[in-house]
């Protein structure tokens, strides 16, 4: 709030964006009109009064520094709507990053859910494969053990069947 003072008049005009408080004497007493600007800003002034006051000089006074307290409870009352909304705004903007981390969370539980489930699947047919492996290694050492036995006999057999063969040859022939 600015003050003009329009010099030996005494009339003093006190103002803000479009209401004005002018305060003049009369009579010994201080009188106080709050007018309202009727016209656009950069036009003549047309003025309507609002309020016409008069009374003591500690009256005005008083109403005065109250109708300031209520400009300045008017400014902090908008700032802290401001503040408010600015917050509310930040809240919104929160819960919107904690929905789009939450569906990312749902998202890779279920992953984390279908991977499981193939893992038990994949775990179950190794089991399955690693025994009929253990099977065939198994049986392939039983078939290489018996073909073995089957070697070294058919290789003694083979040796004694040389021996007999040749003690047959050596030995004379019975006259028939």
């Amino acid at each position: 709030v600015s003050t003009q003072s329009t010099g030996s008049s005494g009339i003093n005009a006190e103002y803000g964006e479009s209401c004005f408080l002018f305060r003049f004497r009369s009579s010994a007493k201080l009188c106080s009109c709050f007018v309202s600007r009727l016209t656009p800003p950069g036009t003549p002034f047309t003025f309507k009064p609002l309020i016409v006051i008069s009374g003591t000089p500690d009256f005005l006074t008083r109403f005065i520094s109250m109708t300031q307290q209520a400009a300045v409870l008017q400014t902090c009352n908008n700032e802290l709507v401001k503040c408010i909304e600015d917050l509310c705004n930040k809240r919104d903007a929160l819960q919107r990053e904690i929905t789009t981390e939450e569906d990312e969370k749902s998202k890779l539980q279920n992953d984390i859910r279908m991977l499981s489930e193939r893992l038990a699947k994949i775990n179950e047919s190794l089991a399955k494969k690693i025994t009929a492996r253990n099977e065939y290694d198994k049986t392939i050492s039983e078939t290489e053990n018996a073909y073995m036995k089957i070697l070294e006999s058919s290789q003694n057999l083979l040796t004694v069947l040389k021996r007999e063969s040749s003690s047959i040859k050596s030995s004379p022939k019975p006259d028939l």
